[in-house]
Protein backbone atom coordinates (compact mmCIF):
# COMPACT_ATOMS: atom_id res chain seq x y z
CA UNK A 1 0.00 0.00 0.00
CA UNK A 2 1.05 3.83 -0.78
CA UNK A 3 2.22 5.55 2.15
CA UNK A 4 -0.62 8.50 1.41
CA UNK A 5 0.93 11.11 3.97
CA UNK A 6 4.55 10.41 3.55
CA UNK A 7 3.74 10.92 -0.41
CA UNK A 8 2.00 14.09 0.14
CA UNK A 9 4.74 15.41 2.63
CA UNK A 10 7.47 15.59 -0.43
CA UNK A 11 4.78 16.79 -2.78
CA UNK A 12 3.57 19.82 -0.64
CA UNK A 13 6.45 19.85 1.74
CA UNK A 14 7.39 23.75 0.35
CA UNK A 15 3.77 24.57 0.69
CA UNK A 16 3.16 23.68 3.63
CA UNK A 17 6.25 25.74 5.07
CA UNK A 18 5.24 28.54 2.94
CA UNK A 19 3.71 31.04 5.36
CA UNK A 20 1.43 32.91 2.16
CA UNK A 21 -1.28 30.57 2.61
CA UNK A 22 -2.35 31.62 5.91
CA UNK A 23 -5.86 32.88 5.37
CA UNK A 24 -7.04 30.73 3.01
CA UNK A 25 -9.40 28.93 5.62
CA UNK A 26 -10.77 33.01 5.83
CA UNK A 27 -10.88 33.37 1.43
CA UNK A 28 -12.90 29.71 1.54
CA UNK A 29 -15.65 31.25 4.48
CA UNK A 30 -15.90 28.04 6.27
CA UNK A 31 -17.76 27.79 9.23
CA UNK A 32 -16.03 27.29 13.09
CA UNK A 33 -17.84 25.48 15.61
CA UNK A 34 -20.38 24.51 13.19
CA UNK A 35 -20.53 21.19 11.12
CA UNK A 36 -19.86 21.72 7.47
CA UNK A 37 -21.91 18.76 5.69
CA UNK A 38 -19.68 18.93 2.18
CA UNK A 39 -16.43 20.60 0.93
CA UNK A 40 -15.52 19.59 -1.99
CA UNK A 41 -12.15 18.36 -2.69
CA UNK A 42 -10.18 21.29 -4.67
CA UNK A 43 -7.87 18.97 -6.40
CA UNK A 44 -10.25 16.19 -6.71
CA UNK A 45 -13.58 17.86 -7.76
CA UNK A 46 -15.79 14.25 -7.14
CA UNK A 47 -14.79 13.77 -3.52
CA UNK A 48 -15.64 15.83 -0.70
CA UNK A 49 -16.08 15.64 3.19
CA UNK A 50 -17.93 16.59 6.07
CA UNK A 51 -15.84 19.11 8.63
CA UNK A 52 -15.44 20.53 11.58
CA UNK A 53 -13.47 23.00 12.91
CA UNK A 54 -12.66 24.20 16.64
CA UNK A 55 -14.51 27.16 17.28
CA UNK A 56 -11.32 29.46 18.25
CA UNK A 57 -9.70 27.99 15.03
CA UNK A 58 -7.05 30.53 13.26
CA UNK A 59 -4.35 30.22 10.83
CA UNK A 60 -1.92 31.61 13.53
CA UNK A 61 -0.86 27.80 14.37
CA UNK A 62 -1.28 24.33 13.45
CA UNK A 63 -3.43 21.75 14.64
CA UNK A 64 -4.31 18.45 15.03
CA UNK A 65 -6.50 16.65 12.23
CA UNK A 66 -8.55 13.13 12.69
CA UNK A 67 -9.67 11.46 9.66
CA UNK A 68 -12.60 9.79 9.61
CA UNK A 69 -13.80 6.89 7.69
CA UNK A 70 -17.25 5.97 7.86
CA UNK A 71 -18.54 2.62 6.11
CA UNK A 72 -22.09 4.50 4.65
CA UNK A 73 -20.32 7.49 3.50
CA UNK A 74 -22.28 9.31 6.23
CA UNK A 75 -19.55 12.32 6.74
CA UNK A 76 -22.03 14.38 8.49
CA UNK A 77 -23.25 11.94 11.15
CA UNK A 78 -19.53 10.66 12.06
CA UNK A 79 -18.25 14.69 12.40
CA UNK A 80 -21.51 14.80 14.87
CA UNK A 81 -20.06 12.45 16.95
CA UNK A 82 -16.44 13.33 16.65
CA UNK A 83 -17.00 17.04 17.40
CA UNK A 84 -16.93 17.19 20.89
CA UNK A 85 -13.57 15.76 21.27
CA UNK A 86 -12.29 18.43 18.48
CA UNK A 87 -13.10 21.21 20.54
CA UNK A 88 -12.28 19.60 23.81
CA UNK A 89 -8.93 19.07 22.37
CA UNK A 90 -8.57 21.78 19.51
CA UNK A 91 -8.52 19.42 16.88
CA UNK A 92 -10.08 19.59 12.85
CA UNK A 93 -12.23 16.64 12.08
CA UNK A 94 -13.06 15.48 8.88
CA UNK A 95 -14.77 12.74 7.31
CA UNK A 96 -14.99 11.76 3.88
CA UNK A 97 -18.91 11.28 2.07
CA UNK A 98 -17.56 8.94 -0.42
CA UNK A 99 -15.52 6.26 1.36
CA UNK A 100 -17.56 3.40 2.08
CA UNK A 101 -18.37 -0.06 2.43
CA UNK A 102 -19.62 -0.49 -0.77
CA UNK A 103 -16.87 0.53 -2.60
CA UNK A 104 -13.28 -0.92 -3.36
CA UNK A 105 -10.35 -0.63 -0.77
CA UNK A 106 -8.55 0.89 -3.64
CA UNK A 107 -11.23 3.71 -4.04
CA UNK A 108 -11.28 4.08 -0.38
CA UNK A 109 -7.63 4.84 -0.53
CA UNK A 110 -8.31 7.59 -3.18
CA UNK A 111 -10.89 9.27 -1.06
CA UNK A 112 -8.31 9.12 1.42
CA UNK A 113 -5.69 10.92 -0.55
CA UNK A 114 -8.28 13.37 -1.50
CA UNK A 115 -8.90 14.24 2.15
CA UNK A 116 -5.46 14.49 3.15
CA UNK A 117 -4.56 16.54 0.21
CA UNK A 118 -7.44 19.27 0.20
CA UNK A 119 -6.38 19.31 4.20
CA UNK A 120 -2.67 20.35 3.71
CA UNK A 121 -3.78 22.90 1.32
CA UNK A 122 -6.50 24.63 3.41
CA UNK A 123 -5.45 24.48 6.83
CA UNK A 124 -2.66 24.76 9.23
CA UNK A 125 -1.91 21.04 9.95
CA UNK A 126 -0.10 19.73 12.98
CA UNK A 127 1.98 17.10 11.21
CA UNK A 128 2.46 15.39 14.81
CA UNK A 129 -0.54 14.77 15.81
CA UNK A 130 -2.57 13.01 12.68
CA UNK A 131 -4.93 10.69 13.35
CA UNK A 132 -7.40 8.47 11.10
CA UNK A 133 -10.56 6.84 12.88
CA UNK A 134 -13.46 4.83 11.61
CA UNK A 135 -16.64 2.40 12.12
CA UNK A 136 -17.13 -1.35 11.19
CA UNK A 137 -15.52 -1.52 7.79
CA UNK A 138 -14.40 2.39 8.15
CA UNK A 139 -12.39 1.08 10.76
CA UNK A 140 -10.68 -1.46 8.75
CA UNK A 141 -9.54 1.15 6.10
CA UNK A 142 -8.47 3.54 9.22
CA UNK A 143 -6.38 0.47 10.38
CA UNK A 144 -4.77 -0.45 6.79
CA UNK A 145 -4.11 2.83 6.72
CA UNK A 146 -2.80 3.56 10.07
CA UNK A 147 -0.91 0.32 10.28
CA UNK A 148 1.46 1.09 7.44
CA UNK A 149 1.64 4.60 6.60
CA UNK A 150 4.20 6.60 9.11
CA UNK A 151 2.74 9.91 8.86
CA UNK A 152 -0.53 8.87 10.73
CA UNK A 153 0.59 8.79 14.60
CA UNK A 154 -2.87 6.74 16.08
CA UNK A 155 -6.02 5.25 14.79
CA UNK A 156 -9.61 5.04 16.74
CA UNK A 157 -11.05 2.01 15.31
CA UNK A 158 -14.74 1.43 16.44
CA UNK A 159 -16.76 -1.80 16.08
CA UNK A 160 -14.21 -3.89 14.03
CA UNK A 161 -10.52 -4.29 14.32
CA UNK A 162 -7.81 -4.53 11.64
CA UNK A 163 -8.03 -6.79 8.29
CA UNK A 164 -6.22 -10.27 9.00
CA UNK A 165 -5.08 -10.90 5.90
CA UNK A 166 -1.16 -11.32 7.10
CA UNK A 167 -0.24 -10.75 3.35
CA UNK A 168 -1.64 -6.98 3.48
CA UNK A 169 0.10 -6.63 6.78
CA UNK A 170 3.40 -8.28 7.07
CA UNK A 171 4.96 -5.43 9.31
CA UNK A 172 2.97 -3.45 11.99
CA UNK A 173 4.66 -0.27 13.33
CA UNK A 174 5.89 -0.03 16.36
CA UNK A 175 5.55 3.33 16.67
CA UNK A 176 1.75 3.34 16.00
CA UNK A 177 -0.81 4.18 18.94
CA UNK A 178 -3.95 2.16 18.24
CA UNK A 179 -7.40 2.85 20.12
CA UNK A 180 -10.07 0.23 19.66
CA UNK A 181 -13.64 0.35 20.92
CA UNK A 182 -16.05 -2.54 20.66
CA UNK A 183 -19.09 -3.37 22.15
CA UNK A 184 -20.46 -6.82 24.07
CA UNK A 185 -22.81 -6.94 21.63
CA UNK A 186 -21.44 -6.25 18.57
CA UNK A 187 -21.26 -8.97 16.35
CA UNK A 188 -17.43 -8.03 15.70
CA UNK A 189 -16.40 -8.48 18.83
CA UNK A 190 -14.22 -11.58 18.39
CA UNK A 191 -12.49 -9.74 15.44
CA UNK A 192 -11.61 -7.34 18.16
CA UNK A 193 -10.30 -9.63 20.37
CA UNK A 194 -7.97 -10.89 17.29
CA UNK A 195 -6.92 -7.68 16.72
CA UNK A 196 -5.69 -6.90 20.75
CA UNK A 197 -3.91 -10.35 20.51
CA UNK A 198 -2.27 -9.48 17.17
CA UNK A 199 -0.91 -6.59 18.53
CA UNK A 200 0.20 -7.79 22.28
CA UNK A 201 3.97 -7.84 21.90
CA UNK A 202 4.52 -6.00 18.63
CA UNK A 203 5.55 -2.58 20.03
CA UNK A 204 2.28 -0.94 19.64
CA UNK A 205 1.25 1.13 21.92
CA UNK A 206 -2.54 0.08 22.00
CA UNK A 207 -5.57 0.11 24.53
CA UNK A 208 -9.15 -1.92 24.14
CA UNK A 209 -12.09 -0.41 25.19
CA UNK A 210 -14.88 -3.24 25.75
CA UNK A 211 -18.37 -1.58 26.11
CA UNK A 212 -21.75 -2.38 26.53
CA UNK A 213 -23.22 -1.54 23.18
CA UNK A 214 -24.07 -3.05 19.98
CA UNK A 215 -22.77 -2.49 16.30
CA UNK A 216 -23.21 1.20 16.47
CA UNK A 217 -20.69 4.02 16.51
CA UNK A 218 -19.40 4.55 20.06
CA UNK A 219 -21.16 8.04 21.66
CA UNK A 220 -19.22 10.95 22.15
CA UNK A 221 -17.37 11.12 25.45
CA UNK A 222 -16.46 8.11 24.93
CA UNK A 223 -14.54 8.47 21.23
CA UNK A 224 -13.65 11.57 23.38
CA UNK A 225 -11.60 9.86 25.98
CA UNK A 226 -10.23 8.10 23.16
CA UNK A 227 -8.46 10.91 21.54
CA UNK A 228 -7.59 12.24 24.84
CA UNK A 229 -5.34 8.98 25.28
CA UNK A 230 -3.90 9.29 21.52
CA UNK A 231 -3.32 12.66 22.51
CA UNK A 232 -1.35 11.47 25.63
CA UNK A 233 0.80 8.92 24.26
CA UNK A 234 1.88 11.46 21.20
CA UNK A 235 3.01 14.00 24.33
CA UNK A 236 2.83 12.60 27.94
CA UNK A 237 3.15 16.59 29.24
CA UNK A 238 -0.37 16.68 27.80
CA UNK A 239 -2.18 17.12 31.44
CA UNK A 240 -5.64 18.62 29.97
CA UNK A 241 -5.78 15.09 27.84
CA UNK A 242 -4.78 13.14 30.54
CA UNK A 243 -7.49 14.43 33.22
CA UNK A 244 -10.30 13.89 30.69
CA UNK A 245 -9.42 10.23 29.94
CA UNK A 246 -8.99 9.44 33.73
CA UNK A 247 -11.84 11.03 34.69
CA UNK A 248 -13.93 9.78 31.98
CA UNK A 249 -12.92 6.55 32.91
CA UNK A 250 -13.45 6.95 36.70
CA UNK A 251 -16.69 7.82 36.29
CA UNK A 252 -17.62 4.41 33.81
CA UNK A 253 -16.03 2.44 36.43
CA UNK A 254 -18.67 3.74 39.45
CA UNK A 255 -21.45 3.39 37.03
CA UNK A 256 -21.16 -0.20 36.22
CA UNK A 257 -20.10 -1.07 39.37
CA UNK A 258 -23.48 0.72 40.68
CA UNK A 259 -25.43 -1.26 37.93
CA UNK A 260 -23.76 -4.21 39.23
CA UNK A 261 -21.61 -5.05 36.32
CA UNK A 262 -18.62 -6.34 37.69
CA UNK A 263 -16.56 -7.90 35.52
CA UNK A 264 -17.05 -5.23 33.11
CA UNK A 265 -15.74 -2.28 36.03
CA UNK A 266 -12.78 -4.78 35.95
CA UNK A 267 -11.61 -4.78 32.58
CA UNK A 268 -12.09 -1.03 32.10
CA UNK A 269 -9.76 -0.73 35.19
CA UNK A 270 -7.90 -2.65 34.62
CA UNK A 271 -6.98 -0.84 31.38
CA UNK A 272 -6.35 2.27 33.03
CA UNK A 273 -4.26 0.86 35.17
CA UNK A 274 -2.43 0.11 32.31
CA UNK A 275 -2.14 3.74 31.47
CA UNK A 276 -1.80 5.35 35.19
CA UNK A 277 -0.43 2.29 37.24
CA UNK A 278 -1.51 3.84 40.58
CA UNK A 279 -1.30 1.34 43.85
CA UNK A 280 -4.99 2.29 44.70
CA UNK A 281 -6.69 1.28 41.17
CA UNK A 282 -4.11 -2.01 41.68
CA UNK A 283 -5.77 -2.30 44.98
CA UNK A 284 -9.32 -1.72 44.21
CA UNK A 285 -9.18 -3.69 41.20
CA UNK A 286 -7.99 -6.69 43.18
CA UNK A 287 -10.98 -6.33 45.65
CA UNK A 288 -13.21 -6.69 42.45
CA UNK A 289 -11.51 -9.74 41.25
CA UNK A 290 -11.83 -11.30 44.36
CA UNK A 291 -15.84 -10.77 44.68
CA UNK A 292 -18.23 -13.46 44.45
CA UNK A 293 -20.19 -11.35 41.22
CA UNK A 294 -16.82 -11.18 39.55
CA UNK A 295 -16.00 -14.78 39.10
CA UNK A 296 -19.75 -15.56 38.76
CA UNK A 297 -20.00 -13.30 35.68
CA UNK A 298 -16.80 -14.50 34.50
CA UNK A 299 -17.99 -18.12 34.43
CA UNK A 300 -21.23 -16.57 32.78
CA UNK A 301 -19.34 -15.12 29.45
CA UNK A 302 -16.91 -18.01 29.09
CA UNK A 303 -20.20 -19.90 28.91
CA UNK A 304 -22.13 -17.58 26.71
CA UNK A 305 -18.30 -17.76 24.36
CA UNK A 306 -18.36 -21.21 23.89
CA UNK A 307 -22.17 -21.19 23.10
CA UNK A 308 -21.57 -18.66 20.50
CA UNK A 309 -18.77 -20.17 18.71
CA UNK A 310 -21.18 -23.11 17.87
CA UNK A 311 -24.76 -21.52 16.96
CA UNK A 312 -22.35 -18.85 14.88
CA UNK A 313 -21.27 -22.26 13.06
CA UNK A 314 -24.96 -23.61 12.71
CA UNK A 315 -26.59 -20.32 11.21
CA UNK A 316 -23.22 -19.74 8.92
CA UNK A 317 -23.42 -23.05 8.10
CA UNK A 318 -27.72 -23.04 7.23
CA UNK A 319 -26.92 -19.53 5.51
CA UNK A 320 -24.41 -21.42 3.55
CA UNK A 321 -27.24 -23.76 2.77
CA UNK A 322 -29.69 -21.83 1.53
CA UNK A 323 -27.55 -19.75 -0.70
CA UNK A 324 -26.89 -23.14 -2.54
CA UNK A 325 -30.41 -24.41 -2.65
CA UNK A 326 -32.38 -24.09 -5.85
CA UNK A 327 -35.19 -24.56 -5.37
CA UNK A 328 -36.07 -24.04 -1.50
CA UNK A 329 -35.82 -27.32 0.31
CA UNK A 330 -39.16 -26.90 2.03
CA UNK A 331 -38.48 -29.91 5.11
CA UNK A 332 -35.01 -28.91 6.01
CA UNK A 333 -33.67 -25.89 8.25
CA UNK A 334 -34.39 -23.71 5.10
CA UNK A 335 -37.93 -23.84 6.35
CA UNK A 336 -39.57 -20.22 8.31
CA UNK A 337 -40.53 -22.65 10.83
CA UNK A 338 -36.48 -23.44 11.72
CA UNK A 339 -35.57 -20.03 11.36
CA UNK A 340 -37.88 -18.10 13.50
CA UNK A 341 -38.17 -20.61 16.06
CA UNK A 342 -34.50 -20.07 16.48
CA UNK A 343 -34.81 -15.93 16.28
CA UNK A 344 -37.63 -16.73 18.71
CA UNK A 345 -34.94 -18.32 21.32
CA UNK A 346 -31.88 -15.46 20.70
CA UNK A 347 -34.55 -12.71 21.44
CA UNK A 348 -36.03 -14.42 24.65
CA UNK A 349 -32.41 -14.52 25.41
CA UNK A 350 -31.13 -11.45 24.55
CA UNK A 351 -34.25 -10.16 26.90
CA UNK A 352 -32.81 -12.54 29.76
CA UNK A 353 -31.07 -11.47 33.26
CA UNK A 354 -28.35 -13.22 32.54
CA UNK A 355 -26.34 -9.57 30.78
CA UNK A 356 -23.62 -12.49 29.04
CA UNK A 357 -26.42 -14.82 27.51
CA UNK A 358 -27.78 -11.18 26.48
CA UNK A 359 -25.08 -10.19 24.53
CA UNK A 360 -24.61 -13.46 22.97
CA UNK A 361 -28.42 -13.42 21.56
CA UNK A 362 -27.77 -9.70 20.45
CA UNK A 363 -24.06 -10.36 18.80
CA UNK A 364 -25.80 -13.11 16.92
CA UNK A 365 -29.39 -11.64 15.68
CA UNK A 366 -27.06 -8.72 14.59
CA UNK A 367 -24.75 -11.50 12.80
CA UNK A 368 -27.84 -12.39 11.06
CA UNK A 369 -29.29 -9.23 10.04
CA UNK A 370 -25.74 -8.14 8.41
CA UNK A 371 -25.64 -11.45 6.15
CA UNK A 372 -29.41 -10.95 5.28
CA UNK A 373 -28.69 -7.39 4.20
CA UNK A 374 -25.63 -9.18 1.80
CA UNK A 375 -27.64 -12.01 0.38
CA UNK A 376 -30.64 -9.99 -0.06
CA UNK A 377 -28.78 -7.76 -2.51
CA UNK A 378 -27.12 -10.99 -4.38
CA UNK A 379 -30.43 -12.69 -4.70
CA UNK A 380 -32.43 -9.50 -6.13
CA UNK A 381 -29.16 -9.11 -9.04
CA UNK A 382 -29.33 -12.77 -9.85
CA UNK A 383 -33.34 -12.64 -9.55
CA UNK A 384 -33.93 -15.18 -7.27
CA UNK A 385 -36.80 -13.32 -5.42
CA UNK A 386 -38.26 -15.76 -3.27
CA UNK A 387 -34.66 -16.04 -1.68
CA UNK A 388 -34.81 -12.31 -1.19
CA UNK A 389 -38.44 -12.43 0.18
CA UNK A 390 -37.81 -15.33 2.71
CA UNK A 391 -35.23 -13.17 4.15
CA UNK A 392 -36.70 -10.01 4.32
CA UNK A 393 -39.32 -11.92 6.49
CA UNK A 394 -37.05 -13.07 8.84
CA UNK A 395 -35.45 -9.41 9.16
CA UNK A 396 -38.79 -8.01 9.99
CA UNK A 397 -39.14 -10.96 12.93
CA UNK A 398 -35.92 -9.71 14.45
CA UNK A 399 -36.20 -5.80 13.89
CA UNK A 400 -39.54 -5.25 13.06
CA UNK A 401 -39.22 -1.23 13.76
CA UNK A 402 -35.90 -0.87 12.87
CA UNK A 403 -35.02 1.56 10.20
CA UNK A 404 -32.47 -0.70 8.53
CA UNK A 405 -34.63 -4.16 8.06
CA UNK A 406 -37.71 -1.92 7.13
CA UNK A 407 -35.20 0.04 4.52
CA UNK A 408 -34.31 -3.79 3.26
CA UNK A 409 -37.80 -5.33 3.52
CA UNK A 410 -39.08 -1.95 1.35
CA UNK A 411 -36.50 -2.63 -1.52
CA UNK A 412 -37.43 -6.23 -1.74
CA UNK A 413 -41.22 -5.64 -1.42
CA UNK A 414 -41.05 -3.67 -4.14
CA UNK A 415 -38.58 -5.96 -6.53
CA UNK A 416 -41.11 -8.62 -5.88
CA UNK A 417 -44.02 -6.57 -6.17
CA UNK A 418 -45.71 -6.70 -3.06
CA UNK A 419 -46.83 -3.26 -3.32
CA UNK A 420 -49.35 -3.32 -0.39
CA UNK A 421 -46.25 -5.09 2.21
CA UNK A 422 -43.75 -2.03 0.53
CA UNK A 423 -46.61 1.12 0.96
CA UNK A 424 -47.11 -0.48 4.95
CA UNK A 425 -42.92 -1.02 5.16
CA UNK A 426 -42.13 2.68 3.77
CA UNK A 427 -44.93 4.53 6.24
CA UNK A 428 -43.46 2.60 8.98
CA UNK A 429 -40.49 3.81 7.94
CA UNK A 430 -41.70 7.89 7.17
CA UNK A 431 -43.81 7.92 10.65
CA UNK A 432 -40.59 6.92 12.46
CA UNK A 433 -39.07 10.49 11.55
CA UNK A 434 -36.04 9.07 10.73
CA UNK A 435 -36.42 8.65 6.69
CA UNK A 436 -34.95 11.02 4.32
CA UNK A 437 -36.72 11.32 0.62
CA UNK A 438 -33.32 10.83 -0.73
CA UNK A 439 -33.64 7.41 -0.30
CA UNK A 440 -36.56 6.67 -2.18
CA UNK A 441 -35.19 7.95 -5.57
CA UNK A 442 -35.64 5.89 -8.83
CA UNK A 443 -32.59 4.22 -9.09
CA UNK A 444 -33.15 2.50 -5.23
CA UNK A 445 -36.22 0.28 -7.20
CA UNK A 446 -39.04 1.98 -5.91
CA UNK A 447 -40.02 3.49 -9.60
CA UNK A 448 -42.69 0.81 -9.75
CA UNK A 449 -44.30 2.69 -6.82
CA UNK A 450 -44.10 6.06 -8.03
CA UNK A 451 -47.76 6.14 -9.29
CA UNK A 452 -49.59 4.75 -6.58
CA UNK A 453 -51.13 7.16 -4.37
CA UNK A 454 -50.21 5.64 -1.08
CA UNK A 455 -46.97 6.22 -2.55
CA UNK A 456 -47.49 9.97 -3.92
CA UNK A 457 -48.84 10.72 -0.12
CA UNK A 458 -46.12 9.01 1.43
CA UNK A 459 -43.69 11.14 -0.75
CA UNK A 460 -45.23 14.20 0.04
CA UNK A 461 -45.13 13.59 3.78
CA UNK A 462 -41.48 12.79 3.47
CA UNK A 463 -40.79 16.12 1.62
CA UNK A 464 -42.66 18.31 4.32
CA UNK A 465 -40.57 16.69 7.06
CA UNK A 466 -37.21 16.93 5.63
CA UNK A 467 -38.00 20.91 5.29
CA UNK A 468 -38.90 21.35 8.48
Amino acid sequence: MMYLLVRIFLLMGPLLANPSRDGRLTRDRLAKGQVVDTVFCKGSPDQSYALYLPANYSAEKTWPVVFIFEPGARGKLAVDIFKHAGEQFGSIIICSNNSSNEILLSECYRAAEAMFEDAFLRYQVDTSRLFVAGFSGGARVASSLALEDPGIKGVIACGAGMYHNRNTHTRIRENLRYYGIIGQRDMNLQDMIDTENRLAGSGTLSHFQYTGIGHVWPPPEEITAALAWLMVQVDNTDINARDFFLDYQAREIRSLEDQGHILDAAERLESVIAFSPDPELKSHLAGLQDSRMFKKQSRQRERAFRKGINLRNIYMNALAEFVCSTPLKPDTIHTDRWWTREIRILKRWENSENIESSRLASRLLYLMEAHFEEYIREFLKVKQRDKALFLADLWLKISPDQLWSLWNAAIVFTATGEKKNALVTIEKMVRSGKAEYEWFRDENGFESLSGEPGYMRLMKLLREQDNQ
